[in-house]
Order: structure tokens, then C-alpha cells, then sequence
């Protein structure tokens, strides 16, 4: 589920980037106070797949 990676190019996000924030969004709203842990995790998803997606998208 990496998307087209025809995003990048135009400036978008990909599919499953806006998934990955979405359940960043879903973190944030059950630990309002916020578990670090938990976000940081989400937020290392999001980074790794929007870079897989842009290598994908150059090859």
C-alpha cells in the first residue's frame, strides 16, 4: 500500500501517507497528553514511507 508515487512531483501526499497521519490523528486524540512513544512511532512510519515512495517514483 506505498501508492503510485506520482505525488511527489506534483507536491502531494501519497495514499498511504495521508493513512499513516490519519492514525497519527488517532494517537493524538486517545493520548491527548501524549504518549511520545506512540506518536514518534507513527511519525517514523509516515518519514520512511514518503521516502520509499519518492526512491520507488524515481526508479
Amino acid at each position: 500500500m506505498l501508492g503510485d508515487g506520482r505525488g511527489w512531483h506534483r507536491g502531494d501526499r501519497t495514499e498511504s501517507s495521508e493513512l499513516i497521519r490519519f492514525e497519527q490523528w488517532k494517537v493524538d486524540a486517545i493520548t491527548p497528553e501524549g504518549d511520545r512513544r506512540a506518536r514518534d512511532a507513527v511519525r517514523a512510519r509516515a518519514h520512511v514511507n514518503d521516502f520509499t515512495c519518492w526512491l520507488l517514483a524515481r526508479c
